[in-house]
């Protein structure tokens, strides 16, 4: 939907000249810049904000007012008002600028605009490159309600009880309705290193399981079951058709995050059984045990292991995470 909007809520812009000034020929007014190129031409310069995500287009400038002069000047001023309308990108923050020259030669002598207004239309940004992910998400899950950080090691159906959630995380849940809590993560694993590959603007929320929330109340009985990953996870090669384990070599936790606000969160619909043979039948895993290595250096991707000693030599070994 494309949405008509004019600046400031429908005021003008005034410009008030110097009359002194005009009289000799030299047009300057309160807050003129001047260009480089065109040193003795006045620019009247507008700063718009941050528009939200949306980019302005088919600017329209309007002349409410404006006053003619006799006078005869030097300036290199063209028939038609000149302005230019242009977009600023610093610090991840969007910015317009609307620049115009307010004054025409006629063939009398010359025209100054001394009152006028600005349209334009806006459009929701087109975002460049592939990341992919929601468009236009603005405020964050965590902007609003109460919020708590949850750390998880390994991955499961993690259980939140009454306890847990009065002495560890502090919450009082005499006041609060179960129907409102919601848990939010996005799985585990380390976060991709190729920025095309798939990725979540924002904290996405899981669906869980709330016994005893029907009554409105948390009692000592109840809880929440939510499935978790931890930092390290088992990912599926779709070539090789089988699981490989990826070692989170930046941490060793993983944060979900417990929200209470107003709304109903969330949660997991019951499934039919499943009855089928499964077309995979999975395997026990084989655990290996290694050597024992000190850690020497740990800087990014880079291990500096030592090897134990073996006949009076200490060996070192340089492994890149892959």
């Amino acid at each position: 939907m494309i949405t008509t909007i004019n600046i400031c809520f429908g005021q003008t812009y005034k410009i008030v000249y110097d009359e002194t000034g005009l009289e000799k020929g030299h047009i300057t007014f309160s807050g003129a810049l001047f260009h480089q190129h065109k040193k003795d031409v006045p620019v009247f310069k507008i700063d718009l904000p941050d528009q939200k995500g949306l980019d302005i287009y088919d600017v329209q400038m309007q002349v409410s007012q404006s006053i003619h002069k006799t006078i005869e000047t030097t300036l290199d001023i063209q028939n038609e008002f000149i302005y230019t309308f242009r977009k600023i990108t610093a610090k991840r923050k969007d910015s317009w600028v609307f620049e115009i020259i307010p004054v025409r030669k006629t063939s009398s002598g010359i025209e100054l605009i001394t009152e006028f207004s600005i349209d334009f239309k806006t459009k929701p940004q087109q975002i460049n490159g592939t990341r992919n992910g929601p468009l236009n998400t603005f405020e964050s899950a965590l902007a609003s309600g109460d919020i708590y950080k949850i750390a998880v090691q390994k991955t499961g159906i993690h259980k939140l009880d009454f306890a847990f959630l009065e002495t560890k995380l502090g919450i009082k849940t005499n006041q609060v309705n179960p129907k409102n809590i919601k848990i939010y993560g996005n799985g585990g694993g380390r976060l991709p290193e190729n920025n095309s590959f798939f990725r979540h603007d924002d904290l996405v929320e899981n669906a869980i399981f709330v016994s005893g929330e029907n009554d409105g109340k948390f009692d000592e009985g109840d809880y929440i079951l939510f499935y978790a990953e931890g930092a390290d996870v088992w990912k599926f090669d779709t070539n090789k058709n089988q699981y490989h384990f990826d070692k989170n070599i930046y941490d060793d936790i993983n944060y979900y995050f417990l929200k209470i606000d107003n709304g109903p969160g969330l949660r997991i619909i019951d499934q039919n059984e499943i009855t089928q043979t499964p077309a995979l039948p999975s395997t026990p895993l084989k655990h290996c045990k290694g050597m024992s290595l000190t850690l020497l250096i740990c800087s990014g991707q880079i291990r500096v292991l030592q090897v134990p000693e073996k006949n009076g030599m200490v060996n070192y070994l340089k492994v890149r995470e892959k």
